[in-house]
């Protein structure tokens, strides 16, 4: 679950080799994916990490995230569509920022739920995945309550950082890789609690 962020920010690092947001909204009644988007975008980092750029435009390194986009970027779509259906999918955004030397990407992807308890159940599978993948390890994140980190060495050209977040009916997972591996769960965790402000 939640691939889109770790094929988000794969992509955009292997591309490379060759904040100020709003608190989050309870829904009380379901939002239109656009409403969603926006408040989605509203809620992720805007300012780059130092020495990073605005990343590729367009979807899905920035951009709105509709259902059917966050389930294509899943190992299998239709159970991931089927997931995301049950938990109250409402609406996603991507935010990446790039840097060339030495080639890296962050990433910053929240999607919004029309519930808490919807969130939260798209965050538990995506632990769950997560933590049954191969060549994935799990690391603490101290200090942030719902939050959840894991390096991906799945790909050997390089290795991910990520955390995962829920807050309220939004969950978001921020990220960052680069192909020397030089990319830290310490710069995860930084990145994850100015998501979390």
């Amino acid at each position: 679950m939640a691939a889109i962020a770790v094929a988000v920010l794969a992509a955009v690092v292997l591309a490379q080799t060759g904040g100020s947001r709003s608190t989050p909204t309870k829904a009380t009644a379901p939002v239109s994916t656009t409403v969603a988007e926006q408040q989605v975008a509203a809620a992720l980092l805007t300012t780059p990490p130092a020495g990073y750029a605005v990343g590729p435009l367009g979807t899905p390194a920035n951009g709105p995230i509709n259902a059917a986009g966050a389930a294509r970027a899943e190992t299998n779509p239709n159970a991931a569509a089927v997931a995301l259906q049950q938990a109250g999918f409402e609406g996603g955004y991507a935010r990446t920022w790039t840097r060339k030397s030495p080639a890296g990407a962050v990433v910053d992807v929240g999607y919004q739920f029309a519930t808490a308890a919807g969130a939260r159940r798209y965050y538990d599978l995506y632990v769950k995945a997560q933590q049954n993948k191969p060549n994935t390890t799990e690391f603490s994140v101290p200090g942030l309550a719902g939050a959840d980190g894991f390096t991906d060495a799945t790909d050997p050209a390089l290795t991910l950082q990520t955390v995962v977040l829920v807050s309220g009916n939004r969950v978001f997972v921020v990220g960052l890789g680069d192909p020397a591996g030089q990319a830290t769960p310490a710069q995860a965790k930084r990145l994850a609690a100015q998501q979390a402000k």
